[in-house]
């Protein structure tokens, strides 16, 4: 039967192709340029890469899994200890295999053959609420790889598209020396009730975007009896199509940094330059600094190691547990006041390596979201300096703090191209 692409439509000195949705698809997919199945696609392992190949038949899964199997498998030679619970090859190979029969000429789900890992407190046998979280991914095409120690790891390393992971007192802006990573950590509740909520890391915020949403699908904020209703009327907010390099935004600062150079006696002067570079950063980007208090965060954090305190204690009493039920909750009003004004807050304290990592229990503590960025080298001057960026956001508005994440990585990306292009070949 012939196609209905040959049939030729011409109106008022225009003409064009007549044909079916069928007929187009798998005229593009004869037209493809990608790589060959060994090449940087699969290496690259980036959801954005994967997807534009498995629709163009250039990978299948199998193909995917194979390579993940083998780069794992020459990784544990020399780090042993990163998985602790690993499907075996065959079992992988079954996964894809099953994924591809089930979609052949079908519409491809989100997450189509993207290998993924979870920490190894999650999982299949973890709490029924991160259960579905995973079940949720593995619905949305997505192959589950294994359970490991070091999650975060897995991704650094291209071992895995992304991973799931409890969020815990201090997060690590790098991992063995490697780095690229974005780790999203969306309000507490808003994809599990439990108190250890999940956190996703993956290589670019397009990726933790895309994630988000699938994962968001299992979400509780529906539920106004889980926070109070004028969080959840907060969600439903104005948004400037423009984005915000040109519509602009604005992001606090701690009042003892307002400096844009960063200077203060209170800190070191390479996290005085890192948290100079990364306020120059946000302003490139159409961000506006505002002051904000501090010490509703620095309350907060201390309010947190406290209650870890109590877990080791004997006996506490209903009088202390309220009694910082309460305390928690009139912190929590005032941060909300906080992003009733701004869009984001820049965490100081994580604004460089050297610093010992993100506290994520402002987020637990203040139901709040965040993100933390790897912008990679910066050279200015013969200097050499590596930011990692992480901001706060209102509850529920995960949105705005991955539109500005967006716009920051793209920025870092376009430095890194023209240093770069300025390099001798």
């Amino acid at each position: 039967m012939t196609s209905a692409n040959n049939t030729i439509c011409a109106y008022d000195g225009l003409f064009g192709y007549v044909g079916t949705s069928a007929d187009l698809i798998r005229l593009s997919e004869a037209q493809t340029t990608l790589t060959s199945v060994n090449g940087s696609v699969v290496k690259d392992l980036s959801i954005l890469a994967l997807s534009q190949a498995y629709h163009t038949h250039t990978v299948t899964p199998m193909d995917t899994a194979r390579i993940v199997a083998e780069s794992i498998s020459r990784y544990r030679s020399q780090n042993p200890d990163v998985w602790t619970d690993l499907r075996n090859p065959e079992l992988l190979l079954d996964a894809a295999k099953t994924l591809h029969e089930k979609f052949a000429g079908e519409p491809l789900p989100p997450l189509y053959g993207i290998p993924f890992a979870t920490s190894s407190h999650i999982g299949f046998e973890s709490t029924r609420s991160h259960d579905e979280v995973v079940e949720a991914l593995i619905d949305a095409g997505a192959i589950f790889v294994g359970s490991s120690s070091e999650s975060r790891l897995a991704v650094a390393a291209r071992l895995v598209s992304f991973s799931l992971e409890t969020s815990t007192s201090r997060i690590p802006h790098v991992v063995d020396g490697q780095n690229g990573i974005v780790t999203l950590h969306p309000t507490p509740g808003t994809l599990t009730p439990d108190t250890n909520s999940l956190s996703i890391v993956a290589q670019c915020v397009e990726d933790a975007r895309k994630i988000w949403l699938i994962t968001d699908q299992t979400s509780n904020k529906d539920d106004v009896s889980l926070r109070p209703q004028a969080t959840v009327n907060s969600w439903v907010w104005h948004v400037d199509f423009r984005g915000p390099r040109v519509g602009g935004f604005s992001f606090g600062v701690p009042k003892t940094w307002t400096d844009a150079s960063g200077q203060s006696s209170t800190v070191d002067s390479g996290v005085s330059k890192s948290l100079g570079q990364a306020i120059a950063q946000l302003q490139a980007v159409g961000g506006q600094s505002l002051d904000v208090d501090w010490d509703v965060f620095e309350q907060a954090k201390q309010l947190s190691q406290y209650l870890l305190s109590l877990d080791s204690a004997e006996s506490v009493s209903m009088k202390d547990v309220l009694s910082l039920q309460a305390e928690q909750k009139l912190l929590t009003r005032k941060a909300a006041k906080i992003f009733e004004k701004i869009d984001v807050v820049l965490d100081a304290a994580c604004v460089s390596r050297s610093s010992k990592g993100f506290d994520s229990s402002l987020i637990d503590m203040l139901d709040l979201c965040g993100i933390t960025i790897d912008l990679g080298p910066t050279h200015k001057q013969h200097e050499h300096t590596d930011t990692v960026i992480t901001l706060l956001g209102g509850s529920g508005r995960e949105g705005r703090l991955l539109d500005i994440a967006r716009e920051l990585e793209g920025e870092a990306q376009g430095r890194a191209q023209v240093v770069t292009q300025g390099l001798p070949s």
